[in-house]
């Protein structure tokens, strides 16, 4: 907020006051993601690469024939996935995704941001071994 002298003091104050709020939103904000990212932080890169799939909508025979596992695999890594994270429900995860790609971009803007986490999170494991062979026998 940008003030004109000369001041009164209940403006001031109130000026003073959403200051606080908003510095207060903003740690809860920065605490929560901070969070977010430490649960991702436990994922293994196979199950970067499911949630990935996950949440872009893919169903589970779809994820599965892309990273050339079984569908009971998936299953078991959606479970995981879900679990590490704390996710109640698939659109919870997804906003999860969305939260942690936008931090990502360095914005706050979240529509939309769904349909680039795929590429987000593919270039977090690019270059790594994603089927946990050898480095010398990567999968696609």
């Amino acid at each position: 907020d940008f003030l004109l002298k000369p001041l009164r003091e209940r403006e001031l104050l109130d000026a003073v006051g959403r200051a606080l709020e908003h510095d207060r939103d903003a740690r809860a904000k920065r605490a929560e993601l901070a969070r977010l990212l430490q649960r991702e932080s436990r994922l293994t890169t196979r199950e970067r690469a499911g949630l990935a799939q996950i949440v872009n909508g893919k169903l589970n025979k779809q994820v599965a024939a892309e990273l050339g596992i079984a569908v009971g695999t998936v299953k078991v890594f959606r479970r995981r996935l879900m679990k590490k994270m704390g996710a109640r429900s698939l659109a919870e995860l997804v906003r999860m995704a969305d939260r942690m790609l936008a931090s990502r971009r360095g914005d706050t803007a979240s529509a939309n941001a769904h349909r680039g986490t795929l590429a987000t999170i593919r270039s977090t494991t690019e270059g790594s071994n994603v089927s946990g062979d050898s480095p010398t026998r990567e999968r696609r």
